[in-house]
């Protein structure tokens, strides 16, 4: 059966398809005949007690040019759609947070929404993986560069230094004690002691 799935996203021209898990998911939703509609955080509003969507409808391939849009948009009450994929890339600043709140109020009893919103609030997905210790690297979450540095050697004179809300590999340094620019990667990473 035909169903209507929304992608809540990056525009759809600047994914990387040979990267992208959510262009992978579009792509396999359109094999199965589903019909695809994009929209960005700034489309979604709403409007007395209910939540809408400025959508178009589109297509991607893995041909070049990656994405078409069909139509040139319309206003949906996020109900209309059997499912909602909210797979906007980090960071997640108040536009993002702002958009889980407003998925957060989607009527449930049609609409399923991927990505659950509230989770989305709760769980960074840099620092959700803390509750498996077992699971993971040794890990520092800090401000501070001379611990950052206390770290690293600790563990033998390198660490890999990622930002919390980074995606795609972006802001991810391979540092070691004997760097140069070690004091400028850390120094970028925390933005001068103002963010872990």
């Amino acid at each position: 059966m035909k169903k209507k799935f929304a992608f809540v996203m990056d525009p759809l021209e600047s994914v990387l398809p040979d990267k992208d898990t959510t262009f992978a998911f579009m792509l396999e939703s359109l094999a199965r005949g589903h019909e695809l509609f994009h929209l960005g955080l700034k489309e979604l509003f709403t409007l007395g007690h209910r939540v809408f969507g400025r959508a178009r409808r589109c297509e991607v391939m893995r041909a070049t040019p990656h994405c078409r849009f069909l139509d040139g948009g319309a206003q949906y009450p996020l109900e209309h759609f059997d499912a909602i994929f909210m797979r906007k890339d980090p960071p997640a600043d108040a536009a993002y947070l702002y958009a889980t709140m407003l998925l957060s109020l989607t009527g449930r009893s049609h609409t399923f929404i991927l990505n659950e919103p509230a989770g989305l609030r709760e769980a960074n997905e840099k620092l959700y993986s803390l509750n498996f210790p077992d699971a993971i690297p040794p890990t520092i979450v800090t401000y501070e560069i001379a611990r950052l540095k206390q770290f690293m050697a600790e563990q033998g004179g390198e660490m890999i230094v990622k930002p919390l809300d980074g995606h795609g590999g972006e802001g991810v340094f391979h540092a070691h004690s004997g760097d140069r620019n070690l004091n400028a990667i850390l120094e970028t990473v925390t933005r001068f002691e103002t963010r872990p």
